[in-house]
């Protein structure tokens, strides 16, 4: 009867029944990381009465962790994520077991931290590494793979290693060099972003494990919170849609030719991709500036009879967004701008 009461609005799902949330009571999970993206992740696999679930967490809580981190409060800061974590789930629901492993999850420690036969694995991490770890792991022992990630206003979502056999690989074959890609401390995040993308990462997950509804298999999900726009990409198997991307050939401008070109009148859009801050503080005349995260909710707005110069600091990223953008049909005319800013103003690269 308590299970009745627990889990009721479960039954009145098309298809969710008794035995359903058997099954799910008798399945395990690891989820790996319990910040952001981690802790709506393990509130609500909790709460529909996954089984097992394993959290893997090294970090300890600090002030900084609270605006989106919301299990913890200010008494916990610098107690382990993971045994917070446990106290809490174990107080929302008595039918989960719950495994901590405060360690670091790492080549070493890998089969000594993931428990046997899990059936889906949730990666809620923050690094290259170890998400090229999960995604070996789960590649060879084919467990699905639910994957989030958080650039600002901005979410990612996919499922890995389910029907289509698509890799975490086939979308970042080779991890992106070191200082290119910044984290949430850097770039900064906004706490229900974290608590949205969590969440779609729990319901595929839940999906996963009943077998119930569409699976988000093969696709990459990309949704821009400030306009809540999204954009949905099919990932081939050994395409390197990221990195495929990057190599396809994409029309270029240096600073001697745009130059000529803007003094004989020719008309162009300049678009400075740039952290607002950065634009402020030195930009090319008459550009316009639309930070990263925007650009794929504005760029189906821009003139298709002018060309549009998309600028950034050394023109890398400047070149990977227009690779994505032509990629999924959104705008053909971009140029870019070879050596960004900082060739046009004769700066270092840094």
């Amino acid at each position: 009867m308590e299970q009745q009461d627990r889990y009721g609005r479960h039954f009145r799902l098309p298809g969710f029944t008794n035995k359903t949330q058997l099954d799910l009571l008798s399945k395990k999970v690891v989820v790996v990381g319990a910040g952001g993206l981690g802790i709506p992740v393990l509130q609500y696999l909790a709460g529909a009465g996954v089984g097992e679930i394993t959290i893997i967490d090294n970090d300890l809580i600090s002030l900084s962790n609270l605006h989106r981190q919301v299990i913890y409060g200010e008494k916990d800061i610098d107690r382990l994520k993971v045994e917070v974590a446990k106290e809490f789930l174990n107080r929302l629901n008595s039918d989960v077991k719950v495994i901590t492993k405060g360690e670091r999850l790492t080549q070493k420690s890998f089969n000594a931290l993931i428990p046997e036969n899990p059936d889906v694995i949730i990666d809620a991490s923050d690094n290259f590494d170890t998400r090229y770890l999960i995604d070996d792991f789960c590649s060879e022992w084919d467990i699905p793979l639910v994957y989030g990630a958080l650039h600002r206003f901005e979410g990612q979502l996919a499922v890995f290693h389910h029907q289509n056999e698509i890799s975490y690989r086939d979308l970042y074959p080779i991890a992106p060099e070191e200082g290119t890609v910044d984290n949430c401390e850097v770039n900064g995040v906004l706490g229900p972003v974290a608590g949205a993308i969590g969440c779609m990462m729990a319901i595929e997950s839940i999906k996963l494990l009943t077998g119930l509804g569409k699976v988000l298999d093969g696709e990459l999900l990309v949704m821009q919170f400030d306009d809540l726009s999204m954009i949905k990409m099919k990932i081939e198997k050994g395409s390197n849609l990221l990195n495929d991307v990057r190599n396809e050939a994409i029309p270029e401008i240096t600073k001697n030719e745009l130059v000529k070109k803007l003094n004989s009148g020719k008309e162009y859009l300049l678009i400075d991709i740039r952290d607002p801050k950065e634009y402020k503080t030195l930009n090319i005349e008459s550009s316009i500036n639309i930070p990263i995260e925007e650009l794929y909710s504005k760029a189906s707005n821009f003139p298709a009879n002018i060309p549009v110069i998309v600028i950034c600091e050394v023109g890398k990223s400047s070149l990977d967004q227009i690779r994505m953008l032509k990629r999924n049909k959104i705008n053909s005319n971009l140029i870019n701008l070879k050596g960004g800013i900082n060739e046009w103003f004769n700066k270092k690269s840094p």
